[in-house]
């Protein structure tokens, strides 16, 4: 049983550093801030003193792979923004609504498609789609956040090109053709739970259409009257 506690120990630390990150955020402290405060407590509590906690920053800020970081996240930035000058953007969400009729399903696709492809920042370039896609549902800026957050790391779980997926592999010795059918269960309630938003009451399903269709501008009226209970239909899948 102490042996037990030992191994626990250090995961409560981590635990607990992230708690302090999320009171930061919590009482409207900025994100640097928060996050800093958090290394901070993470470094105390493994017997850190705070001038080597200072050097270990100092040394991760020169090197090569937090500029890497740095210039990946600028170009992710300038992309999105040349695709929405451009109307890039609008085309694209244009094209796929001959496709998928339902809004709400639209709302979710372009993020998880985003997540198709791991890279630093991808969810930065399917927020102005999801932002877009939302723009007559009645969303507020919060729900749209959680939307493209939640869809754009659906595949996390089991997709075999993020980098958790390679390493957890690597550190068991489970190749990933077995190590997948095992985080399938868990993928299939993250995704159960993100599907729970496109049956809100007044959408889809509950409200068929017109035996001659509906016309594209008069979509985003109808979904009106559901979207307004989306971010209670999260709070009721676990989000």
């Amino acid at each position: 049983m102490t042996d037990t506690l030992l191994h626990l120990l250090p995961l409560a630390k981590v635990l607990f550093a992230f708690g302090v990150m999320l009171a930061g955020l919590r009482l409207r402290q900025p994100l640097w801030l928060s996050v800093l405060a958090g290394g901070l407590v993470l470094a105390l509590s493994f017997h850190m003193t705070p001038l080597r906690w200072a050097e270990v920053v100092a040394l991760s800020v020169l090197q090569r792979e937090t500029y890497f970081l740095m210039i990946i996240l600028t170009l992710i930035l300038f992309l999105s923004e040349v695709l929405e000058k451009s109307g890039q953007t609008r085309r694209l969400m244009h094209a796929a609504t001959g496709y998928l009729s339902n809004p709400r399903l639209r709302l979710a696709f372009f993020p998880a498609l985003v997540g198709l492809l791991p890279m630093p920042g991808g969810a930065v370039f399917s927020a102005p789609m999801v932002r877009d896609m939302a723009g007559g549902m009645g969303l507020k800026n919060r729900d749209t956040a959680l939307i493209n957050y939640w869809f754009r790391h659906l595949w996390e779980l089991c997709w075999p090109l993020y980098p958790g997926i390679i390493l957890a592999s690597a550190l068991s010795g489970v190749p990933l053709a077995r190590l997948d059918p095992l985080h399938q269960p868990l993928h299939r309630r993250v995704h159960a739970a993100g599907v729970d938003l496109r049956h809100a009451p007044g959408h889809g399903g509950h409200r068929p259409a017109g035996a001659n269709g509906t016309a594209p501008a008069r979509r985003p009226r109808r979904a009106r009257p559901g979207a307004a209970n989306a971010h209670r239909h999260l709070r009721r899948a676990g989000l």
